[in-house]
């Protein structure tokens, strides 16, 4: 029988299966806090890494988005094996720190604003989306992606982390 390629997209969360927290809003600068996508089955592709990232005020280029200051640690995007060791470092060891940070990284639009009369403002930063091949992600072998999370985030507004590509039974 051929193989299927069948579409899904999943918001990264505390659990990693759908049912924790998508929010990237709380304090991990004293505990870090693992955002992930952990299958249990079927190998998937990564095509798509979406961060979505709101904000109201003025967006500062040395600040994290718009809170005081940079984060301290930054985000890091990756994919780990079962023995929670790096496979793929998708920052290439320079973590988002800074709004700026974004820049390095992104292959569409950095900035989409909304009008403050309709719901506040915001952006959308793309990651990686000209991937060829994507990300390989095997659930059999309980390989994981995450967003690794090591600063506080307090404050910062409807933060979360979107993936989409296709997984292959």
């Amino acid at each position: 029988m051929a193989e299927t390629a069948t579409p899904f997209i999943h918001v990264l969360d505390t659990v990693g299966d759908g049912s924790g927290i998508h929010a990237i809003d709380g304090d991990y600068s004293a505990v870090a806090q693992s955002f992930s996508f952990r299958p249990t089955a079927n190998i998937y592709t990564i095509a798509i890494v979406t961060i979505h990232l709101g904000y109201s005020g003025t967006l500062v280029h040395n600040r994290y988005a718009d809170l005081a200051t940079a984060l301290t640690n930054g985000l890091k995007i990756r994919s780990v094996d079962s023995g929670d060791n790096v496979l793929v470092d998708l920052m290439g060891g320079l973590p988002i720190k800074e709004n700026h940070h974004f820049a390095h990284f992104v292959t569409e639009k950095i900035v989409t604003g909304f009008a403050a009369s309709q719901w506040d403002t915001a952006f959308i930063m793309r990651l990686y989306t000209d991937f060829t091949k994507g990300i390989q992600i095997d659930g059999t072998a309980g390989e994981y992606f995450e967003l690794y999370a090591n600063d506080n985030f307090t404050g910062v507004a409807d933060h979360h982390c979107i993936i989409k590509g296709a997984y292959h039974s």
